[in-house]
């Protein structure tokens, strides 16, 4: 998370550059379906993706309070995974 803050903060010395962000965006990252393998998504996000860079949806402004709330909520959402995944691995009692 400490890359995503000084990125934040980095971007604000240069006019031309802009930050786009999808990391905090369930709807895209948390989707099995939108991945074609176990590290690229599909081509149906990727253009999704190039839509949103073009319109500015995902754009970071450089606020370091807003990078620092979008890290929040994906640190809060691998916890909520993690405590999933536990569950799930968790054994089960052997009926005798």
């Amino acid at each position: 998370m400490e890359i995503r803050n000084y990125l934040a903060k980095q971007i604000t010395k240069y006019p031309n550059v802009k930050l786009h962000d999808f990391q905090w965006d369930n709807s895209i990252t948390c989707n099995f379906e939108n991945y074609k393998d176990i590290t690229h998504y599909s081509k149906d996000i990727n253009t999704l993706m190039l839509k949103s860079i073009a319109s500015n949806t995902h754009q970071q402004t450089g606020d370091v309070t807003q990078m620092q709330i979008s890290n929040r909520k994906i640190t809060q959402d691998v916890q909520k995974f993690k405590m999933s995944y536990m569950k799930l691995r968790k054994p089960q009692k052997s009926i005798p």
